[in-house]
C-alpha cells in the first residue's frame, strides 16, 4: 500500500487509478479485476476526495476520508466483482476466454479464406505461395496479440490471455486430425507427409500466435503516485 506521505499531495483522477491498481494488485486477486472496474472505483474515490476539498478540508483529511471508502481492499474487490456478476449474466470465463478466443478464431478463419482465394487467383505466378504465405503467417502475430489483449482488457488471467490468443490453432489441429483420419482410411500417405503437415500447418502457426500474446501476458505496470508541485 501507498504510505501516508501521499496524503499531502493533491490527488488527480489518474493518481487515484494508480493508487487503486497498486492496492488491488497487492491482494493478488485471481482473476484480477478489469481496468473498467479499477477506473470506476478510482472515479468514486476521486469524487469523495474532491467533495471533501470543496468542504474546505485539508489535503490530508480529504485523502483519509476517501481512503476510508476502501479500508479493506480485498473485501471491496470481492464486493465489486460480486455486484458485477449479478449485473452481467455472462460468466467470467466466457468474457475472458471464450468470447475473445472464439472471436479471434473467426477473424483468423475469415482472413485465411481470403488468403486462400488470393492464392487461387495468383496460382501459376512466380512466388505466388510466398506472396500469400508470408502475410498470412505474419497476421497470426496480430491475431495472437488481439486475443491476449482482449482477454487482458476484461480481466483475464495470464493463462486465459494465452489461450485466447492461441485459440485459432485449434482449427489447424482439427484440420490436421481430419487429414490423418482420411489418410489412415485410404492408406495413401507416408509418415513423412504427416510430419511435414504437422510442422507447417500446426506448429508454425501456433508459435506465431504464441509470440503475439507475449506483450499482453504481463499485467499493466502500476505507476507511482507523483507528488504535487
Amino acid at each position: 500500500m501507498h504510505d501516508r506521505g501521499n496524503a499531502g499531495s493533491r490527488m488527480t483522477e489518474a493518481n487515484w487509478r494508480s493508487y487503486v491498481r497498486t492496492n488491488l494488485a497487492s491482494q493478488r486477486l485471481v482473476p484480477p479485476l478489469s481496468e473498467e472496474v479499477i477506473e470506476e472505483l478510482a472515479a468514486h474515490l476521486h469524487d469523495v476526495y474532491q467533495d471533501a476539498l470543496r468542504l474546505g478540508l485539508s489535503l490530508e483529511i480529504a485523502f483519509a476520508r476517501a481512503n476510508r471508502e476502501a479500508a479493506d481492499w480485498r473485501r471491496l474487490a470481492k464486493s465489486i466483482r460480486h455486484a458485477r456478476k449479478e449485473e452481467d449474466p455472462m460468466s467470467h470465463d466466457a468474457k475472458t476466454l471464450w468470447v475473445p478466443g472464439v472471436s479471434t478464431l473467426v477473424i483468423a478463419s475469415l482472413f485465411g479464406m481470403t488468403m486462400t482465394r488470393l492464392l487461387v487467383v495468383l496460382w501459376g505466378q512466380p512466388r505466388a505461395t510466398l506472396l500469400v504465405a508470408g502475410p498470412w503467417l505474419c497476421s497470426y502475430f496480430v491475431f495472437g496479440a488481439l486475443g491476449a489483449f482482449w482477454s487482458r482488457r476484461v480481466g483475464g488471467a495470464r493463462w486465459k490471455r494465452f489461450l485466447s490468443g492461441t485459440f485459432p490453432a485449434t482449427l489447424h489441429l482439427a484440420t490436421f486430425l481430419a487429414i490423418v483420419v482420411s489418410a489412415v482410411i485410404s492408406e495413401t500417405r507416408p509418415l513423412a507427409f504427416f510430419a511435414r503437415v504437422f510442422v507447417f500447418w500446426v506448429i508454425i502457426p501456433a508459435a506465431a500466435l504464441a509470440l503475439g500474446t507475449l506483450p499482453f501476458l504481463r499485467n499493466p505496470a502500476a505507476k507511482a503516485v507523483p507528488a504535487a508541485s
